[in-house]
């Protein structure tokens, strides 16, 4: 074995830009498969951070006792962190916040993804804690050791007194919590919280798992350990379905694995051949002079394994600092800003996997060169290396008597090597199918991405608004939104209004009841409403209560992305009584009956009161005096609003949508009951946020949430997902392109014999330079065209399967012809420069 690894030392030696080529073969298989799974354990961790932003906890129990909790405590080991908190109170101030104070403990601010950031936690009887947005909607500023008297009513409206709080910590603006107006103060856990515990003040439990953990085995073993109910089980599937917990398989990550695997492989064994080509004749010899099969095998075997030890270390540091350099550079390509919060993830196994890879990789190139020579007699190996000769019949073809004889050779010689020829193009097209299927991919997730923040409630830097009890014809004036407009930073101001109302169905307008009957069931739905749809006592329709909009021409317009029939332009509302309609989705697709042309009916309270089903009087004949009762044509359906309402029917029942123009002459209502604005980027919000609330605060009932850092912080994960998708893209198309370049390189190379014969026998340089010119553009068209028609075919497999997963919001196949161009053009450039390439190296070989 010893002499074994002297032999290929010296071949190292003697060979150092063979060796260094091969070395740059592993160090670039290597460094692919380690920096494509950093880049996509990046993106994933993206999109895990992007729903943890809203919600971190991995289960969340109900209405414990204490000996459940203590449990719990016992039973920790797989426990990374437990939220707990005890109602207290309820304070209702000036109709404005509804708060809850809870005793809680400080992980519990934690699972609303906020934090003491001046301040701290309570520790005693009298101490509060508040979030800033709930601060300034009480009419204070974010100053410590103020002092709060709150006039308290218990969880069922009743009067607990009056009681005064200090002001010990602020916290960090929740994003869930503010854009639900979940209002919470925060009292001391230990202390009194604990000590309440009983059937009528039970806990409520958040917990987070360690990282590593299987998560849906520990929620099952926590469940039965306490004895959960299952109603009072609340698992945050979207969380868990972003980390991957849901599904057994991830085939995305399969295919790119795979993908990644064999495209490694393919740039070991190329680069490898290219060098074995230029040394056979030396391997022949030993053959000659009497070395076995097994010999031979090792000879190469050692060679290669000691250039597999120098080039590990290489290609662990290029794979991760590919990645990373990869992620900085597309930041700077396709965001406005430098995100300085990305998080590259490292994997120990993909390291470990690299290495596996190559090993395999040598190990049968090294096995598929030893058998060509044991094979082979030596005195061929020694005479013709690689080239060994083949006879074929070729049948002559009509179009080749007219060319120049250059050109009958390359034709020739492409139809008698037809498998080179293939393997050449295919190899041209895998990489120009890979990167037009990745690009259509990363458009279509990325314009999802854009199209889910548009339509959620951060689609705006603040949002005011008037709180849903107060009488809906109370609210902003048009003055008021001018106030707003004139304050200095104010970039745009979107006023909205809004009335609830009622739509009046048959049975055939409903497509799924069984989606209307599971929301009927609900708590809320139940109690408060007694129901969102219900048969009128009168007649045969359906009253499903609704909201009616009034949108600005800005925001009609920016429904096209959520288009699902009919058409938006500005002439649809001007000669009929045409609407827009949202229609949400059940598990059976959308939940009406209702089509583009169809009318409807919708009524609404006169004085713009909520109409409750708890009120009956209005559906007695004779006594509808007070309600307005329209007919209306559906000009266009949707499926997303721009607007959210955390209040009566939120976002699950069949919405109206009208021009603003059209809603005063529709209900009379000349009020707004919302505001989105939007600031310049170099204002301070904090400044527009106190300019805001001095307008705001004189109007009865209005809010105001500043949503500007929540958007800037969302922006920054969204984008973080994309940068590594897109470094993934270029990934991608980088290796595939030196792949390419080493394939035609290693095929002309193998022909240099031939070339010198025609050359030696009066091939001009001009001709061999325009023979081989020829041949690149031929590979570059061929290529082109399979390329374009394997990626039109790949483009539909990808738009139906993130289709039927019901990935997108709103799904659209979009053509991008300039991907195409840009293949095309590549594609011939590849071929012109990788045959000019070789045809210096051959003509060095004379």
């Amino acid at each position: 074995m010893k002499s074994y690894k002297s032999l290929a030392l010296r071949y190292i030696k003697k060979n150092i830009s063979e060796s260094f080529s091969i070395i740059l073969s592993i160090v670039l298989s290597m460094s692919l498969i380690i920096g494509m799974s950093t880049l996509s354990l990046s993106a994933k961790n993206a999109e895990v951070e992007k729903v943890k932003y809203e919600g971190k906890y991995h289960v969340r129990f109900d209405e414990l006792d204490k000996e459940q909790l203590n449990l719990l405590k016992k039973n920790s080991k797989n426990i990374k962190s437990m939220g707990v908190y005890v109602y207290y109170a309820s304070w209702n101030y000036k109709e404005k916040i509804y708060m809850n104070l809870l005793n809680a403990n400080e992980e519990y601010i934690n699972f609303r993804n906020s934090k003491i950031i001046s301040g701290r936690y309570p520790l005693k009887s009298g101490e509060i804690a508040l979030e800033k947005w709930v601060i300034y909607n009480i009419g204070l500023k974010p100053l410590l050791n103020q002092k709060i008297t709150m006039n308290l009513e218990n969880i069922n409206g009743k009067s607990k007194g009056e009681e005064e709080f200090e002001l010990v910590g602020i916290l960090s603006d929740s994003p869930r919590g503010k854009s639900a107006l979940d209002a919470v103060g925060i009292l001391n856990l230990q202390q009194d919280g604990l000590n309440r515990v009983d059937k009528k003040h039970p806990m409520d439990v958040y917990i987070e798992f360690k990282d590593g953990v299987d998560l849906n085995k520990s929620i099952k073993e926590l469940t039965e350990l306490i004895k959960a109910k299952k109603d009072k089980i609340s698992i945050n599937y979207e969380l868990l379905e972003a980390m991957g917990e849901l599904n057994d398989i991830n085939w995305d990550i399969v295919i790119v694995s795979l993908f990644v695997v064999v495209l490694s492989s393919m740039i070991i064994y190329s680069i490898f051949s290219i060098s074995m080509y230029k040394r056979i004749r030396e391997y022949g010899m030993i053959k000659a002079v009497g070395a076995t099969s097994g010999q031979i095998f090792k000879i190469i075997f050692c060679e290669m394994f000691g250039l597999l030890i120098i080039s590990i270390p290489l290609g662990a540091i290029g794979g991760y600092l590919g990645a990373w350099g990869l992620q900085r550079i597309t930041t700077g390509l396709f965001t406005d800003s430098y995100i300085n919060s990305g998080q590259i993830v490292f994997s120990i196994s993909s390291f470990v996997v690299s290495i596996l890879v190559a090993l395999i990789s040598i190990t049968v190139s090294t096995a598929k060169i030893s058998s060509f020579i044991w094979k082979t007699p030596a005195v061929d190996i020694i005479t013709e290396g690689f080239e060994q000769k083949k006879t074929r019949n070729i049948k002559k073809h009509r179009s080749l008597n007219n060319m120049d004889i250059t050109y009958k050779i390359i034709n020739r010689n492409i139809i008698k090597n037809n498998k080179k020829f293939w393997t050449m193009v295919l190899s041209m097209s895998l990489g120009g199918v890979l990167f037009i299927s990745a690009n259509f991919y990363n458009d279509a997730i990325s314009r999802n991405i854009d199209i889910k923040q548009n339509s959620s409630k951060f689609n705006a830097d603040y949002e005011v608004f008037i709180n849903p009890v107060i009488p809906l014809f109370q609210g902003f004036s048009k003055k008021d939104v001018k106030d707003i407009e004139n304050i200095n930073g104010i970039k745009e101001v979107i006023p909205i209004q809004k009335l609830y109302g009622q739509l009046l169905l048959d049975k055939k307008d409903i497509a799924d009841m069984e989606y209307f009957d599971n929301i009927n069931n609900s708590r809320y739905y139940k109690e408060v409403l007694k129901g969102i749809i219900k048969q009128d006592k009168y007649s045969d329709k359906y009253i499903l209560e609704n909201n009616l909009w009034g949108y600005t021409d800005q925001q009609i317009k920016s429904l096209k992305d959520y288009l699902v029939e009919g058409r938006l332009d500005d002439n649809m509302f001007e000669k009929e009584d045409k609407v827009i309609i949202y229609m949400p989705k059940g598990k059976n697709g959308y939940v009406g009956n209702i089509s583009v042309g169809d009318e409807i009916q919708i009524r609404f309270k006169k004085d713009g009161v909520l109409i409750s089903q708890r009120e009956e009087n209005f559906r007695e004949p004779g006594k509808h005096n007070d309600y307005v009762n329209k007919t209306l044509k559906v000009g266009a359906i949707v499926s997303t609003l721009p607007t959210k309402d955390i209040y009566y029917v939120m976002d699950n029942s069949i919405d109206v949508i009208i021009p603003i123009n059209k809603f005063y002459e529709l209900t009379k209502c000349d009020k707004y009951r919302m505001i989105k604005i939007n600031k310049y980027k170099n204002v301070s919000h904090e400044i527009i946020n106190e300019k805001l609330l001095e307008k705001i605060n004189k109007i009865n009932g209005s809010y105001i949430l500043d949503y500007s850092q929540e958007r800037e912080n969302i922006k920054t994960l969204n984008e973080e997902r994309k940068i590594s998708i897109y470094s993934i893209v270029l990934v991608v198309f980088l290796i595939s392109f030196i792949n390419v370049i080493n394939e035609i390189n290693h095929n002309f190379l193998s022909r240099a014999k031939e070339f010198n014969m025609m050359i030696a026998v009066g091939l001009t340089n001009t001709q061999f330079n325009n023979m081989i010119r020829y041949e690149g553009i031929f590979y570059g068209l061929i290529s082109s065209i399979i390329t374009c028609l394997a990626s039109v075919i790949a483009e539909i497999f990808i738009y139906n399967y993130l289709k039927g997963r019901q990935i997108l919001v709103n799904p659209k196949f979009i053509f991008n012809f300039n991907a195409y161009i840009v293949i095309i053009v590549i594609n011939l450039s590849i071929g012109i420069l990788s045959t000019h390439i070789s045809s210096r190296v051959i003509r060095k070989t004379r």
